[in-house]
């Protein structure tokens, strides 16, 4: 039942990322005969960032140097993710997006397949605000059929609407260990905007 609910998801992203690029294919076919200066509302975006968890000797002073252990987060893996989609100048888009999160404290490496709404309003000419949720779906690498509902919220500061810095939550929708999954992470993102 579960696999079965893993193709049809996959298969609706297929079909919708499809009819996206088509939908937007004749749009640009049209419109270039006509104006050949016209926008053409597509934009693709990669980004890499940082998981980061408490740091569970934070505080403490080490025994060999006698030094005290300040730092109240350290790294915890690596995620990188890109995706490609339709915008409306900048403004507003939506995506299809995927990616690789490594977790080393959780040994646990997964790919997140999911849809992500953008909002970029303007701060003024040069900065605007990255305001980004996702829905999708996230599965285990090297561990049976495990996956789950994968949930993500970010927030971050764009500038001249190419680069951004951003910090992130996201949710894997399954447990490992009795333990439910997850990461908080920051990193940058690259838009490039057709």
């Amino acid at each position: 039942m579960k696999n079965l609910l893993k193709i049809r998801f996959l298969l609706l992203l297929l079909v919708f990322s499809s009819y996206c690029v088509a939908q937007d294919t004749v749009y640009v076919t049209i419109n270039d005969s006509i104006e050949n200066s016209k926008e053409k509302h597509l934009f693709s975006l990669a980004s890499l960032s940082l998981p980061v968890r408490a740091n569970p000797n934070s505080g403490s002073t080490d025994d060999y140097d006698n030094q005290n252990n300040n730092s109240w987060y350290i790294p915890d893996g690596i995620n990188a993710h890109a995706g490609y989609g339709i915008h409306y100048y900048k403004w507003i888009g939506i995506s299809a997006n995927a990616g690789i999160d490594w977790k080393i404290s959780d040994k646990l490496i997964t790919v997140p397949v999911y849809a992500l709404l953008t909002l970029n309003p303007t701060v003024n000419d040069n900065v605007s605000i990255l305001i980004q949720g996702g829905l999708g779906q996230a599965f285990a690498i090297g561990r049976g059929n495990l996956s789950g509902n994968y949930k993500k919220a970010r927030l971050g500061i764009m500038n001249d609407g190419e680069f951004s810095f951003f910090a992130d939550i996201s949710t894997y929708g399954f447990d490992l260990k009795s333990e439910s999954m997850g990461s908080i992470s920051i990193g940058v993102a690259m838009f490039n905007f057709l």
